[in-house]
């Protein structure tokens, strides 16, 4: 990140100032901070929330800490049971319905989750839901028809894109238990970059302070991060370095998804549809570049989903999940 980049995200006036994740506009007070403020001494208690999505230099190598401590596995807890409970509660009319399998059977049958019980996830989560997820909306997405009336979605990719959400929110949590432990900072070559992103942009916690080999991708995480907080529904300010990095990334309509590099832009394509709208980031993105001046973005308030397609996240990874549960291409039922 160039020092021009750094000064637009960083302008502050006095002593750092905690605001609460519930805070109505993300970057308020935060995106005009200076180049020194960024580099002010700081420890987990005394940082907001919202200044996670960057990684901020002071607390990179942060120390080991006792249980229950703030720290990063503090942060991606509460984001690991608030996203299970908002998926709890956006299945429970199909569950009902029988058009959807119990969300508690399907993980627990998954075995994707090491760190807690999803019934922990869903009772402890209520309280971080209504932080996180303020805006209250239990369906984020709408199914659509294709000309010939079939249903365009498919359930099964969109669970197995479910799973694998909270696949990455619950490894990262557990790695980041791990070195607050005093283990050795993880480099695991079964986490890609793309995962890692998946992570950053669930908890908008910058995961490159959990994976120290990830830190010459800490602005590629940022860019996620800001991106989670539209998909959970709050409005974001884009300030100039998000927007030149959109523009990057969302202007290539293929990218190859045979590269983590061309995984990650389509994730940032998948998830920047599903918050605001392609068209209308890029043109907030290129107001923004041309300008120097940060806007706010408001998330979408209904999001049409396509066929959500395993390749987005590999389909190894999808086929694991799928084996997992015993879920066919043809149905949805949890054995």
């Amino acid at each position: 990140m160039s020092s021009n980049d750094q000064t637009n995200i960083y302008r502050w006036s006095g002593q750092r100032s905690v605001r609460p994740a519930s805070a109505r506009l993300w970057g308020d007070g935060l995106v005009d901070r200076s180049l020194s403020t960024a580099y002010y001494p700081c420890t987990w208690d005394d940082v907001s929330e919202d200044e996670l999505a960057f990684l901020l230099p002071s607390l990179r190598d942060w120390p080991a800490a006792a249980d229950g401590d703030v720290g990063p596995a503090f942060f991606l807890r509460r984001a690991l049971v608030a996203r299970i409970h908002d998926l709890a509660q956006r299945t429970a009319a199909l569950a009902r319905e029988d058009k959807w399998p119990d969300v508690f059977t399907a993980i627990k049958h998954s075995g994707l989750l090491t760190t807690l019980s999803s019934t922990i996830g869903w009772e402890d989560g209520e309280a971080e839901w209504s932080e996180l997820y303020r805006s209250g909306r239990l369906v984020r997405h709408r199914a659509r028809s294709s000309p010939n009336g079939m249903i365009y979605e498919s359930p099964r990719d969109y669970l197995l894109f479910e799973l694998y959400v909270l696949f990455c929110l619950d490894r990262t949590l557990r790695d980041a238990t791990a070195r607050t432990r005093g283990a050795t900072p993880p480099t695991p070559a079964d986490f890609t970059l793309s995962d890692a992103l998946t992570a950053s942009i669930y908890s908008s916690f910058n995961a490159a302070y959990v994976y120290p080999h990830l830190a010459c991708s800490h602005e590629l995480m940022t860019v996620g991060a800001w991106l989670g907080y539209l998909v959970r529904g709050r409005t974001a300010l884009m300030p100039p370095f998000i927007a030149e990095r959109l523009l990057d990334h969302l202007s290539d309509p293929c990218p190859d998804e045979t590269t983590e590099s061309g995984l990650c832009t389509a994730l940032l394509r998948f998830h920047g549809e599903m918050a605001a709208r392609l068209s209308r980031l890029l043109k907030k993105a290129k107001q923004v570049y041309k300008t120097g001046l940060p806007l706010a973005v408001r998330p979408s308030r209904s999001w049409e989903l396509g066929p959500v397609r395993p390749q987005v996240w590999g389909v190894a990874r999808s086929h694991s999940i799928a084996d997992r549960i015993g879920l066919s291409c043809d149905t949805l039922e949890v054995n």
